[in-house]
């Protein structure tokens, strides 16, 4: 499973953090690939409205795109 979320926070000291976070598991929950972007330019993308696009496997599922705004991630599915 592929996943892309958004979080917004405070930081300790002040002032506001975001980060986007990317993520490939196996069907019984395994971590295989993760990032994170911290204080992205924004917006990345709009989760909501942009639909199916944003996320898509290659045809032999050996990786993972994720589409935004002015680029993309490409995770790998093997070490």
């Amino acid at each position: 499973m592929a996943e892309a979320m958004s979080r917004e926070g405070e930081k300790f000291w002040g002032g506001k953090m975001s980060s986007y976070e990317f993520t490939i598991t196996s069907t019984n929950g395994n971590l295989i690939s993760h990032c994170i972007l911290n204080d992205p330019p924004r917006p990345l993308s709009d989760w909501y409205n942009d639909g199916d696009h944003l996320i898509l496997w290659e045809t032999n599922n050996s990786s993972v795109t994720f589409n935004f705004t002015g680029g993309h991630l490409n995770l790998s599915v093997k070490p």
